[in-house]
């Protein structure tokens, strides 16, 4: 089989200035860029509004060294702080725009930011553990004293929710869906963002986020932010704001100010959707290329959560394609209320969503054949999308089940708790029902049905402090092992449906689980020679303080990344069979290194011969070798 290759080499390190799409790159790619960045238009409106609200951001240190680099390379000197501002965002842009298909490129310029606005574990207040104790304490449950364990997953979970909301507004920004709104205005809208404290629904307005703020940051509505960038873009380009009829909205626009606009906007979406209501209406075709006004009148204030309901994002939409909307009928039968979205991306379907949470389908739709109806109109474009609505089809029948008190089978178990194959709703995140009906069942009793387990409830745990007390055999949850915690007492469970964190410099014959359904984290590890690891790991392994490894066979069952950064040397060591990313920076020689068969990307940046090299079969993407060893590398991908 002939390898696909992209040797692009992406040594990229994210430099956090509060933009969102900003990478800066080495000076040699910065140089190839500033020849492309004149003579094209920047957007010196949208410099001059930046500058306006920050006034010292024309000399801070990375605008200032695209400026130098602007003259030593264009022989342009730039003096005006907004032309100099609209340089730096028009750089942002390009720099964005040439890496946004890299998704390793993508997920490095996330990472960076959540690194910097989510709290570390470290800095969790005590009035976060305080709070928590008399909140038990007013639900009855006494006067408990937290372990240390029970502290870590308590601000665990706050942080993976925190970091998760985060996550939403990244994964927007990074994406096409936000591909309509200037680079000026992304700043402008995250720099605003990551000040937001709680939301308070009454008075539309936000507290100021502290730096030890638990909470997660503001919901992502996308048609609250459309509505604000839509309105801010019109402002600084001086047209006229004929669609918004809200007066205090209006007057808020005069402050520019993020949060105050968001909150209203969130407030001011507050239509009552028909979510049980009738499901009688009609589809209404908008044609790729047409006008968006119509389809933006239809969403107008009726609170879908759709982006489409900006102008600017439902223009860049149709130019894309055609677009979609069911509209069913309203108390005098006319169709006017949003209940579904296919967004046309060319010939193909480029998404599909509801109006429920999390842009789910509602349940009126789900129940009826609407969507089905449509889709088979699309024939074989439509068959993608047939798999999620039969499983929301099968999670509605499933949750009558219940309400109705009928037993459920195993299959609707093996289902319900992704025992085999993910639920895939239409909706950014998984549909709340499928929590909702775990929170009513006796979840062991299910698990031992769902997975054929031979253990008994009590060798079952639902979070990983439970382990601590022994005799775990299966763990749904995380399990965070801290180095205060003598491994030695107990032994670790067989199957983990979650996270790995082993902190522990050493680990004297240690055995893991068999199968880990997530991340195995053992970073701290320097010798893992005594390690018997898991047979699979449905996640990454990481192991990047480890320098050699002798007669060690890792997981052969790996999906995702490898880090073993610091391995020097090893002997007889056998990589997982697949990997995404291998990263083997520091390894002098693969003599004695089993490499997997089949990666994504591979990373060798200090390998001193080809000796014992042989590289995977299968070469999705790139690979990086030192100069040296180039040729091995061509006679590859001329195979």
């Amino acid at each position: 089989m002939t390898a696909k290759m992209k040797t692009t080499n992406l040594s990229l390190s994210p430099l956090i200035v509060g933009c969102i799409t900003f990478i800066h790159v080495s000076n040699v790619f910065a140089a190839n860029m500033c020849t492309q960045l004149f003579p094209l238009p920047m957007d010196v409106k949208g410099g001059a509004f930046l500058h306006q609200k920050n006034p010292n951001l024309h000399t801070s240190n990375p605008v200032e060294q695209l400026v130098l680099l602007i003259k030593n390379t264009s022989k342009v000197t730039l003096t005006k702080p907004p032309e100099k501002v609209a340089a730096w965002i028009n750089y942002l842009d390009q720099s964005y725009q040439k890496h946004h298909s890299h998704p390793e490129v993508i997920q490095k310029i996330k990472e960076s930011y959540l690194n910097r606005y989510i709290i570390k574990i470290e800095d969790v207040p005590e009035s976060f553990y305080d709070m928590n104790v008399r909140i038990a304490r007013e639900q009855g449950r006494g006067n408990i004293v937290m372990t240390t364990q029970q502290r870590l997953e308590l601000a665990q979970n706050a942080i993976k929710d925190q970091r998760n909301s985060l996550d939403d507004w990244l994964s927007y920004f990074l994406s096409d869906e936000s591909a309509s709104y200037p680079m000026w205005a992304k700043y402008w809208s995250f720099t605003g963002l990551v000040k937001l404290g709680n939301f308070n629904t009454e008075t539309g307005s936000f507290t100021e986020r502290s730096k030890q703020q638990m909470n997660t940051f503001a919901e992502l509505n996308r048609e609250a932010f459309a509505m604000v960038i839509d309105a801010i873009v019109k402002k600084v380009n001086g047209h006229a704001i004929k669609d918004i009829d809200d007066q205090k909205l209006l007057s808020l626009l005069e402050g520019t100010n993020f949060g105050k606009l968001y909150g209203r906007a969130l407030q001011l979406l507050t239509t009552e959707k028909s979510q049980g209501g009738t499901v009688a209406g009609s589809w209404i075709k908008y044609d790729k290329g047409s006008d968006p006004a119509p389809l933006v009148a239809s969403l107008k204030n009726m609170n879908t959560g759709w982006c489409t309901a900006g102008e600017n994002t439902a223009r860049q939409q149709l130019s894309n394609g055609d677009f979609y909307v069911y509209y069913s009928h309203d108390k005098e039968g006319v169709p006017r209320i949003p209940r579904i979205a296919i967004r046309m991306a060319d010939q193909q379907i480029g998404e599909i969503r509801g109006t429920a949470k999390n842009q789910n389908l509602d349940l009126g739709i789900v129940n009826a054949s609407v969507l089905n109806d449509k889709l088979a109109e699309f024939g074989d474009r439509g068959s993608a999308y047939l798999k999620k609505s039969a499983d929301m089809t099968r999670l509605t029948e499933i949750d009558t089940k219940q309400s109705k008190g009928i037993a459920l089978t195993k299959q609707d178990l093996v289902f319900l708790y992704e025992a085999e194959n993910k639920i895939d709703g239409f909706g950014h995140h998984a549909d709340p029902r499928i929590e909702e009906i775990k929170k009513k069942r006796n979840r062991k009793q299910d698990y031992i049905v769902s997975h054929d387990l031979k253990y008994t409830e009590s060798e079952i745990a639902l979070n990983g402090s439970e382990v601590l007390n022994g005799g775990i055999k299966f763990l749904v949850g995380n399990l965070y092992l801290t180095p205060d915690i003598d491994l030695s007492k107990f032994s670790l469970p067989e199957i983990v449906l979650g996270d790995v964190t082993i902190l522990h410099k050493s680990t004297p014959t240690l055995i893991l689980p068999k199968k880990i359904s997530g991340n195995l984290d053992m970073r701290n590890v320097d010798d893992i020679t005594d390690i018997q690891f898991s047979e699979s790991v449905v996640g990454s392994l990481y192991l990047g303080s480890v320098t050699r490894a002798d007669n060690v066979l890792l997981p052969q069952a790996v999906v995702i990344d490898v880090d073993m950064s610091s391995l020097v040397r090893a002997s007889n060591l056998v990589m997982p069979k697949k990997v995404r990313s291998l990263n083997l920076y520091k390894l002098e020689s693969a003599k004695g290194v089993t490499l997997p068969e089949e990666v994504d990307h591979a990373h060798f940046l200090r390998l001193a011969t080809d000796d014992g090299l042989i590289l995977p079969k299968i070469i999705h993407f790139n690979i990086q070798l030192p100069s040296a060893l180039k040729d091995i590398l061509n006679n590859h991908k001329a195979e």
